[in-house]
């Protein structure tokens, strides 16, 4: 991890992990080193997560970070938020044509 290192992010880090487990702290210590959580997707050190599961995990640190952040430094949210970004939109993208896609009909 290349993040420099900082006792708050210390501390949501293990956060992270001890609520969420060792996928999302993989996709967190990625992203604050600015790289491309789609690398993660299919790794066998992690249980081979789908993208989309890694995409899900990406959304339950943002709802993390908010509660974690919740009277402590007021920037930490916004720090979060910044690594994370991207990744909403991919998400939101999938999840619609998700719902758009027509239900498949058994046979009788």
């Amino acid at each position: 991890m290349n993040v420099v290192f900082c006792p708050l992010v210390e501390e949501f880090r293990q956060f992270v992990k001890k609520r969420l487990g060792t996928l999302a702290l993989a996709v967190l210590d990625l992203r604050l080193d600015g790289g491309d959580t789609k690398s993660l997707a299919g790794s066998e050190e992690l249980g081979r997560p789908t993208s989309y599961r890694v995409k899900q995990t990406v959304q339950d640190i943002k709802r993390l970070a908010k509660e974690f952040a919740a009277g402590r430094d007021p920037g930490f949210l916004g720090m979060v938020e910044r690594a994370m970004a991207g990744e909403s939109a991919t998400f939101d993208k999938r999840r619609a044509s998700l719902r758009k896609s027509p239900a498949a009909t058994l046979p009788n």
